[in-house]
C-alpha cells in the first residue's frame, strides 16, 4: 500500500489494483499515514526519501513481537520440587 501511495494514482485506482473497495483503501492509507506520523502523500514521500538516504529519525517500519509457538509448554516444576 505504501508503494502505491508513493505514486500519483488516485485511491480509486489503487483500490482497483489491489482488489479493495475505495473506502478500505482510504482506511489503509490513513493507517499508513498515522503509523509514520505524516499527514498525506507529501509527508510520506519526504519520510520515504529520508529513509532511502539514510537520514531516518526514528522507527519507520516496526515488527510485531514474536508469539509463543503453539503447543509450547510453559516451564513448570513438579510438586514439592524446587526450581533451580
Amino acid at each position: 500500500m505504501t508503494c502505491a501511495l508513493l505514486g500519483h494514482a488516485p485511491l480509486k485506482t489503487i483500490a482497483d489494483d489491489l482488489g479493495l473497495s475505495e473506502a478500505r483503501s482510504r482506511e489503509l492509507a490513513r493507517d499508513v499515514y498515522k503509523k509514520l506520523g505524516v499527514s498525506g502523500r507529501i509527508g510520506l514521500a519526504n519520510t520515504w526519501s529520508s529513509v532511502v538516504e539514510g537520514e531516518s529519525h526514528g522507527p519507520v517500519a516496526t515488527t510485531r513481537p514474536k508469539r509463543a509457538r503453539r503447543g509450547a509448554r510453559a516451564e513448570t516444576s513438579a510438586p514439592g520440587r524446587a526450581r533451580l
